[in-house]
């Protein structure tokens, strides 16, 4: 099954303006790999298709947030392995809720499981699949299950079919006395004819509760106790939209029957019930909720704790929460999450105390420095923070952000911030300077520049750290910096930050020159420059696209050179044909891939290619 990348390219911009055929017509594209890789995660059927279910309504929803259409198939990849990740970890927690709420009745309001051993056979293929690592059972599940040949399999998880093959024989050989049943049982578990319908239907269930959500949860918590049952009922639906709407309409509510429902699906770890009902403080409209909370700060996990940390915020006039975040403000370290948790609780219950809060928090230990809630509660409220504080959280040993804000509070300080800041950037500290140097670029300060490309050239602070110097580089001095290059040798051009920055800088240009930029550099710039290149010139870029295949390294820009001449279509073909006469094999193999995918090759031509010198193009057109 080739996956045409122009087609992709073209439903991808009709699902992006609200058409749920084309993104149907998607679904039926990649369904079929999307549920390879969520077995080999979780090697669990039903799972998997929850799993990708989930993914593909979460694709849908974050299509503007694609910046290539033509990558579809690689970003869905990786939300679902994220998605097949997070319901790993629910299903430990669930897990742990049969053990930790015994007390009800699991069948009445329990969350949709699994049963394992309904069948005896299929239980069977599961603990032979289990004895395969993740990548090898990804690739057999493919194969086996949806009939995805190696070249398919090979496409869409960007490695080569020597790789896939090599999967797939690891595979049988771990599986060598089960095989035979594994390959008769799998096909059993393909997904259901109606799988991109069913999710079709999801995503017009969603935008439509999505239009009316507030009329709909308030006209469910309208029907008042009589409502509880079924609502409670609802939050085992598989529906993300529906358990939503039935967890809102619950608090709305408040009736003592949805403690424990609502308890249980806490224990998922739902993003949406985390960051809503726990952070919008909704939750505590279910009475006896808050004690159950305050349980959780004593004696649950830490995850619990911090949640219920972050749902108490929003206890106002509640004393016995106050008190016991008090203590926890005061006895537990603050460097961990419940600490610092506990205080940015305070400062929402009490803010008239956040100036003392905040000075208390600073004051227990230089360390506390590090701390984000604080400099964020700084910033946001101009609280004055003493410059002894403000150096301590500049240091190389804090996380970059906090650097950074920690300069913007010293920036603004009452007692000559900005001169203070000036005198850093002479001090012996490079961890300092390039501290104060990052918060006075924003006035293009020539020594704060001087200052940053020193940082950048002795690698400072790790990699987000010099992320966020780059890009303040770019910003504030980008004229600055590409004349600078011209006055510099070659080996400080060559070292691989300074090439990443003044690759981003031209970039940066409305009009970049990027042919220059794919020759020099970290292969990620010269791959993206390569990319954004052919965009602009189509196939003008051709030349430079077949200079990075005969020359073969490095292998980011050898695979995003092959991508390009896919992405320009028939445009290129003519290219492509004269590719296969080329003395380069990595041509010719380029060429062989597009071409043999694509049905555009006679026979001669395939037999040529099967007699290629180099065992690379032979094994693109090998059966």
């Amino acid at each position: 099954m080739v996956i045409d990348e122009d087609q992709v390219v073209k439903l991808v911009g009709q699902a992006r303006s609200g058409r749920h055929d084309a993104f149907a017509q998607l679904v039926g594209l990649y369904q079929s790999y999307a549920y390879g890789t969520a077995i080999g995660i979780l090697n669990d059927f039903e799972m998997a298709q929850d799993v990708v279910q989930d993914a593909l309504l979460c694709a849908y929803r974050d299509l503007s947030k694609l910046e290539d259409p033509a990558r579809f198939g690689g970003w869905l990849y990786g939300i679902v392995k994220n998605t097949a990740r997070r319901a790993m970890r629910e299903q430990r927690r669930l897990n742990k809720l049969t053990r930790t709420l015994n007390d009800q009745s699991p069948e009445r309001y329990a969350l949709p499981m699994v049963d394992l051993e309904r069948d005896e056979q299929r239980h069977q293929v599961r603990a032979a699949l289990a004895r395969l690592n993740e990548v090898n059972r990804e690739a057999l599940s493919m194969h086996y299950i949806s009939g995805l040949s190696y070249t398919d399999i090979a496409t869409y998880l960007g490695v080569t079919e020597a790789t896939v093959l090599g999967r797939l024989q690891r595979g049988r050989e771990a599986l060598r006395k089960e095989m035979i049943m594994v390959v008769n049982n799998l096909p059993c578990e393909q997904l259901p004819d109606d799988f991109g319908q069913a999710v079709r239907q999801l995503l017009e269930a969603a935008e439509s509760a999505g239009a009316d959500r507030h009329a709909y949860i308030t006209r469910l918590a309208d029907l008042g106790e009589d409502a509880v049952e079924p609502l409670c009922s609802a939050l085992a639906d598989q529906r993300k939209v529906i358990r939503k709407a039935a967890a809102a309409a619950l608090c709305r509510i408040g009736d003592p029957r949805a403690l424990r429902p609502v308890m249980r699906l806490l224990y998922t770890n739902d993003h949406w019930v985390s960051h809503h009902l726990l952070k919008s403080g909704s939750i505590l409209q279910i009475p006896g909720m808050r004690d159950e909370l305050l349980r959780l700060i004593d004696e649950g996990s830490t995850n619990e704790r911090y949640d219920a940390i972050q749902a108490l915020r929003h206890a106002k006039g509640d004393p016995q929460v106050i008190a016991r975040l008090e203590r926890i403000f005061r006895e537990v370290e603050l460097t961990t999450g419940r600490g610092w948790g506990a205080g940015r609780a305070l400062c929402e219950l009490q803010p008239e105390r956040t100036d003392e809060i905040v000075h208390e928090a600073l004051e227990a230990g230089v360390g506390l420095a590090a701390n984000g809630w604080i400099w964020w509660k700084a910033i946001r409220e101009d609280l004055p923070i003493a410059m002894v504080h403000c150096l301590a959280a500049m240091q190389h040993t804090h996380q970059p952000g906090h650097r950074r804000f920690a300069g913007e509070v010293m920036l603004k300080h009452p007692s000559g911030g900005r001169a203070k800041l000036e005198q850093l950037m002479q001090t012996d500290s490079a961890h300092l300077r390039a501290a104060a140097a990052l918060t006075l670029s924003r006035f293009g300060d020539p020594v704060a520049f001087e200052v940053l490309i020193h940082d950048m050239q002795h690698g400072g602070g790790g990699r987000k750290w010099q992320q966020m110097v780059t890009r303040s580089l770019c910003v504030n001095y980008r004229d600055h910096l590409l004349a600078w290059a011209t006055e510099q040798p070659a080996e400080v051009l060559n070292h691989n930050a300074i090439a990443w920055v003044l690759a981003k800088a031209r970039m940066s240009n409305p009009q970049p020159e990027k042919q220059e930029l794919t020759w020099e550099g970290q292969p990620a710039a010269r791959a993206a420059a390569l990319r954004t290149m052919t965009q602009q010139r189509g196939i003008a870029a051709i030349p430079d696209l077949r200079r990075c295949l005969t020359e073969r390294h490095p292998s980011k820009v050898v695979r995003e050179a092959c991508h390009q001449f896919k992405r320009l279509g028939e445009a290129a073909e003519a290219a492509l044909f004269e590719m296969l006469e080329s003395p380069h094999w990595g041509e010719r193999k380029c060429a062989a891939s597009i071409l043999f995918g694509r049905g555009r090759l006679n026979d001669a031509q395939t037999q040529q290619l099967q007699n290629d010198e180099h065992v690379a193009v032979r094994k693109v057109v090998e059966e």
